[in-house]
């Protein structure tokens, strides 16, 4: 009998270690299950960056670049009966600060649904926001009244621009300037609607930035003119208005406007091992 109780008591024994095993056991797998379904996860974090602020021509000086974006598509390069095109939801705008060299902008990042090659397409389009109407590219500068007074039948015989638009002081900071050169403001706000398809993207599991490319070196370049043109043609500018001529019509009728900008644009995914620090811009 004795010999029986003790074959209970081990069997007990075994038992009872044997469950803990197992709760241990199931435990660790969950865990290693959960860490790898997080570093499967496809986290996406747009940026949009400007380029070629350090070679604008010598007659024109942006102070603002802003544009609103309705949509960031994503389409399947491999479209099947299931496939299925993604897209953000909410619009966002981006003022990007170029009179203070502020280039780069990043969004907050985002899991996407999975991994895969797509074509990356946006879309530029106006908005209102808060009662303020924000077109769907915008950009407020300065242009040289030199320009403006070489190309204008109303210069005086001394090369200085005679009437309005009343030509204001330049910043200090651009050295291939004169003290005395005189400038003249000027805005853009475009309503037009701009769909843009890009190249196409591999989007893999972990983190990666979804970098947008913008190089507005030779995009201002051909600029001068169309603006210089708007400037002659304005007969009554407001007087002491800070934003100056509106070029709006004159840029979007010769095609110089979101259209020619996306023309010098790019997209790139750059993965990320550690996420960047910092405040993400929205």
């Amino acid at each position: 009998m004795n010999s029986i109780k003790k074959i209970s008591v081990l069997l007990g024994l075994l038992v009872s270690l044997g469950s803990v095993g197992c709760a241990d056991i199931d435990s660790t797998v969950h865990e290693v299950n959960e860490f790898e379904a997080k570093s499967q996860a496809v986290i996406v974090t747009p940026e949009f960056a400007i380029h070629g602020l350090k070679n604008m021509p010598d007659g024109l000086f942006l102070t603002e670049l802003g544009l609103s974006i309705s949509e960031i598509r994503f389409q399947p390069v491999m479209t099947t009966h299931s496939g299925i095109t993604y897209s953000t939801s909410d619009p966002f705008r981006l003022v990007f600060d170029v009179e203070h060299d502020e280039e780069v902008k990043r969004l907050n990042p985002f899991e996407f649904p999975k991994a895969g090659r797509f074509v990356v397409s946006i879309r530029l389009e106006a908005n209102d926001d808060d009662n303020v109407s924000s077109g769907s590219l915008s950009m407020t500068g300065l242009v040289s009244s030199e320009d403006v007074a070489s190309q204008d039948p109303r210069a005086s015989s001394d090369g200085k621009f005679d009437g309005n638009p009343l030509p204001l002081p330049f910043d200090k900071k651009r050295e291939s300037q004169s003290e005395d050169s005189a400038w003249t403001p000027f805005h853009y706000n475009s309503k037009r609607a701009v769909f843009y398809t890009f190249s196409d993207v591999e989007l893999t599991a972990g983190e990666q930035t979804l970098s947008f490319n913008f190089n507005i070196e030779d995009w201002a370049g051909e600029l001068i003119e169309p603006i210089t043109r708007a400037v002659r043609n304005d007969s009554s500018p407001a007087i002491g208005d800070a934003q100056g001529v509106d070029v709006t019509k004159q840029l979007d009728s010769v095609g110089w406007g979101a259209e020619a900008l996306m023309d010098g644009a790019s997209v790139q995914t750059v993965p990320m091992t550690t996420r960047p620090g910092g405040t993400n811009n929205r």
